[in-house]
């Protein structure tokens, strides 16, 4: 049996459905307050937030602090990792909630997130749960942003279980705090080839682990991996507008999912048209599925072919306007 039980009104009522936050940032002070703001706005109320610092150097401390809320904690590791890896185990490491979810600091939650992914939690008797979320092409401008309909979806499942084909961002996940512990947090992007929080589920879905998708768009996701310099010019304009946009606009989730699909479709039907391509789509799926039950994903060995270990990270850093050095 689940260890809780979804009420009538889409809620967790027991409390120990109650879920720590981690939320990792560095230097995005601007753009952190919308996340921790959706946190705020979540329909299902019992969490804790812990939002920790990678040796923040800006205004980060005086932001949180703004919020006045008991529940929300800053810490500032003192020294600087580079990457989530070790904020997010730090982090981890101090909760006492037997769940545990993650925010990036540039992403920010529907209000229906936790409250989603608990009822999928408890049906499934899941470790781990995901949803799909919904993500922008990078736009120069406010003005482009406030009327741009072009989206796309990240970690959308075809089904209810999780597929190693799936790149699913950890924005999106909530899971039991016991998996963390049983496969030792996550890997340090120097002993990676693709991103850590890939990595990691990857070793849950190799350990068997039960990996559900909630089947809903939960999560607005910035990747910042696709943004030339958002770091250095701490770009907001996007995040600025596209909060504005969900506070305002009834039906943006569900306007902002049709245009992704449509999107999806288009890519799809000229896919089709391609008769060889779906032969060779066949034999790439079977030889990527092979590869991973043997234990090697196909993307962490291109990656460490193409970059090397903590190569991509290296890549993303740089892209993102850092120093490669972490």
């Amino acid at each position: 049996m689940p260890d809780f039980q979804p009420d009538v009104g889409g809620h967790i009522s027991c409390e120990k459905a109650k879920i720590g936050v981690v939320i990792a940032t560095y230097n995005r002070s601007n753009v952190l307050r919308y996340a921790i703001e959706s946190v705020l706005r979540q329909t299902l109320q019992a969490w804790e937030l812990l939002v920790v610092g990678d040796a923040c150097t800006d205004d980060t401390a005086a932001v949180v602090a703004a919020f006045c809320d008991p529940r929300i904690r800053f810490v500032n590791l003192e020294r600087n990792c580079g990457e989530q890896s070790g904020p997010n185990n730090w982090g981890v490491a101090q909760l006492k909630t037997e769940f545990v979810a993650y925010l990036n600091h540039d992403d920010f939650y529907f209000d229906d997130h936790l409250s989603t992914a608990m009822n999928t939690l408890a049906l499934a008797e899941a470790d781990l749960v995901y949803s799909a979320l919904i993500c922008p092409l990078p736009t120069s401008d406010s003005q482009t942003c406030a009327g741009s309909n072009k989206f796309f979806l990240q970690g959308a499942s075809s089904g209810d279980i999780y597929d190693p084909v799936l790149f699913v961002p950890a924005s999106s996940w909530v899971l039991r705090r016991s998996l963390v512990s049983e496969l030792g947090g996550w890997k340090s992007a120097h002993d990676c080839g693709m991103e850590p929080s890939h990595d990691f589920l990857f070793r849950a879905w190799r350990a068997g682990k039960k990996l559900a998708s909630t089947g809903a768009v939960t999560v607005f996701c910035v990747p910042s991996g696709a943004r030339e310099s958002t770091y250095a010019k701490r770009a907001s304009h996007e995040h600025d507008t596209y909060w504005h946009r969900m506070r305002s606009e009834p039906k943006f989730r569900e306007t902002a999912i049709t245009c992704a699909a449509f999107s999806l479709g288009g890519e799809l039907i000229a896919a089709n048209r391609r008769a060889s391509s779906a032969l060779l789509t066949r034999c790439k799926r079977w030889l990527f599925y092979a590869m991973c039950k043997l234990g090697y994903h196909p993307k962490d060995v291109r990656m460490r072919i193409k970059f090397g270990p903590g190569g991509l990270v290296r890549a993303l850093r740089r892209r993102r306007g850092l120093t490669e050095d972490f």
